[in-house]
């Protein structure tokens, strides 16, 4: 074979190269944005859903039928007027479980429930004491227009961890009557599963990547098994976290808002979305404390991260296959 022949079939063999990285590098990058694009969807929902809630908080809170009950709890007209109100409420979102009024003893005086598409007054022998529930007594201490979020944890009734498992996020802000008497909390429970059912892989992705979801400390709330969540609510399970699966990545994730990484443990990209900074620019009164997070975390630290990862074989199978 001659030179020439030689010096086009090596100029063939770079192209080809160059081609097939460019190729690679352009389906990595498809990966990146299709993970991008679908987590901003899934944090715009949360953060659209909250809002929403806030407001239906404090519309709640304003009402003159739920205010006169205040003024007259002891009114049976007056509670039926405010429990129509509640049932108006808990229907506005499939995803509302619970909406509440606790009295400043920690007492819950209304309660309705909604499951199974069966939304109902809860009579008062079933109501309980929640003097001791840390969104009670963190409720308790703001002022009034305040707006407590709470963590995505598992919702708890009779002193247990509900069964099956109830995922849930709080928002509650504190009562008033007309004579400026704190006489309580508004509260509602909303059903955090929808948001977990919609942490799957991007379309095309699914058999390729993993998602997960990982709480401010570094606990799964949607791990790699069932058994691996929710490790913070079980004393048996404290060790349960991210960095015990991935200890080489775990630094460099917590770390950082966003970004990929690749090396031994896989391929990595992750997003952190702040529930608090998303929620309150609209919704803002020129408090800073606004929304109060119950360990006194500073806003930016109350945090989930959603991340996607696949292994070294996974990532090289996807990238080989044409769509």
């Amino acid at each position: 074979m001659n030179i020439r022949k030689r010096i086009i079939l090596f100029s063939i063999l770079v192209i080809v190269v160059i081609l097939g990285v460019l190729a690679i590098r352009h389906k990595y990058e498809q990966i990146s944005d299709r993970f991008i694009t679908h987590t901003n969807q899934v944090s715009q929902g949360i953060t659209k859903e909250m809002k929403l809630t806030a407001q239906y908080l404090e519309t709640l809170s304003q009402s003159s039928d739920f205010t006169d009950f205040l003024n007259d709890s002891n009114s049976v007209d007056k509670k039926k007027r405010a429990q129509k109100l509640f049932i108006s409420t808990i229907t506005r979102s499939p995803s509302y479980d619970q909406v509440r009024y606790i009295d400043e003893t920690g007492y819950e005086v209304i309660r309705v429930n909604s499951r199974d598409n069966k939304v109902e007054i809860v009579p008062e022998n079933f109501h309980q004491q929640k003097n001791n529930r840390y969104y009670f007594t963190d409720t308790m201490k703001l002022k009034k227009g305040e707006v407590y979020l709470s963590p995505l944890d598992l919702n708890i009734e009779q002193g247990k961890i509900e069964i099956p498992h109830v995922p849930t996020i709080r928002m509650s802000m504190p009562v008033f009557d007309t004579h400026g008497n704190k006489r309580g909390i508004l509260i509602v429970n909303y059903r955090a599963s929808e948001i977990l059912n919609h942490l799957t892989a991007p379309d095309k992705l699914t058999d390729y990547v993993s998602t997960f979801l990982v709480n401010s400390d570094g606990y799964w709330i949607k791990g790699p098994s069932p058994e691996s969540e929710w490790g913070f609510m079980f004393s048996d399970k404290q060790n349960e976290k991210f960095e015990k699966y991935f200890p080489l990545s775990n630094k460099i994730i917590t770390d950082s808002d966003d970004g990929d990484l690749v090396n031994k443990e896989g391929v990595f990209f992750w997003v952190k979305f702040f529930p608090i900074e998303d929620i309150r620019p609209k919704y803002d009164t020129g408090n800073p404390h606004l929304f109060y997070y119950s360990r006194y975390l500073a806003t930016k630290d109350f945090h989930l991260t959603i991340v996607a990862h696949s292994t070294i074989q996974q990532v090289v199978k996807y990238l080989f296959t044409f769509d």
